[in-house]
């Protein structure tokens, strides 16, 4: 049973993903819908577009234009959601709305049932992607903290007990083991303290 329901869920990748469609209930937004729901998708169109992304979007198919560019420009780029871009080739400064509102795939109008899986698949794989890597460079940044607050907790040891660089050091790492804490942890109290007490 195990291995005959596993070929199944490599197949179907979308089973129960909710798309969120920003387009109006025209052909193509019909052609997107039932698309997506052919993948095994949970969609559903929303239009014109609200002053909020719904919370529940696992990804957002949304016509690229100035009112959709300003929802998403609203974000700021604390999208909790892929966004595919569907695009209209006549519309006036395309490759501006695309780079304001940066979607990680595009559809072309008129939209083609064969294309919105593969620009599906390739938005969440880049969402996933970009994703890993943003909290990659967030423990590069708390690790790059710890080692500044480290720097400067040693200083003040040396300073206000007149320790060695070493010894400082020694120090700070003992009292992190005793306690079980991070290194840097001991560091910020270090730096608090010598804040309050001036």
């Amino acid at each position: 049973m195990g291995t005959s329901d596993k070929p199944r869920r490599l197949m179907r990748p979308f089973d129960g993903l909710v798309a969120v469609v920003l387009h109006p209930n025209d052909a193509d937004g019909e052609t997107l819908l039932r698309e997506l729901r052919r993948t095994g998708c949970v969609a559903y169109s929303v239009w014109p577009p609200p002053r909020q992304l719904p919370e529940e979007a696992g990804v957002l198919l949304c016509l690229l234009d100035h009112s959709t560019q300003e929802l998403l420009l609203s974000y700021g780029g604390n999208l909790s959601s892929p966004v595919v871009g569907v695009v209209e080739h006549d519309v006036a400064d395309l490759l501006g709305l695309i780079r304001n509102s940066a979607p990680l795939a595009l559809l072309h109008k008129p939209i083609v049932a064969a294309q919105v899986r593969p620009c599906l698949f390739l938005a969440r794989q880049l969402f996933q992607y970009q994703s890993r890597l943003l909290r990659r460079v967030a423990k590069l940044d708390d690790t790059l903290k710890s080692l500044r607050n480290v720097e400067r907790a040693k200083t003040i040891l040396m300073q206000t007990r007149d320790l060695s660089e070493h010894d400082a050091y020694h120090f700070m790492r003992k009292q992190a083991m005793e306690k079980r804490v991070p290194i840097g942890a001991v560091a910020s109290t270090i730096i608090d303290a010598d804040q309050i007490l001036g």
